[in-house]
C-alpha cells in the first residue's frame, strides 16, 4: 500500500470478519497508508477503531449476524 501511495494512488480498503482484525493490526504495526477503510461485520471488539490511520473509518455491522454472536461463545469452548 505504500508502494501504491507513493505513485500517487489513493487506497481505499473494505474488509469483512477477520480481514478487519488483519486491517488494524497493519494499521497499528505498519501505519497503513489508507484513505477509507469500510469495515463489515469486524470480528473486533465494538470499541475499537479498525483502522486509525484511515482518514475515514466506516463500520457496517448488524445485530442479528449469526456468525458474530456464535463467536461470542469460542472463548468458552477453546482452552
Amino acid at each position: 500500500m505504500r508502494y501504491l501511495t507513493n505513485l500517487g494512488y489513493v487506497v481505499d480498503v473494505v474488509a469483512h470478519s477477520n480481514g478487519c482484525t488483519i486491517g488494524r493490526i497493519a494499521s497499528e504495526i505498519y501505519a497503513m497508508p489508507v484513505n477509507t477503510f469500510v469495515a463489515i461485520n469486524p470480528a473486533l471488539k465494538k470499541d475499537l477503531n479498525p483502522c486509525a490511520s484511515a482518514k475515514l473509518v466506516q463500520v457496517w455491522h448488524n445485530d442479528g449476524d449469526i456468525a458474530v454472536e456464535l463467536g461470542k461463545w469460542l472463548r468458552w469452548l477453546t482452552p
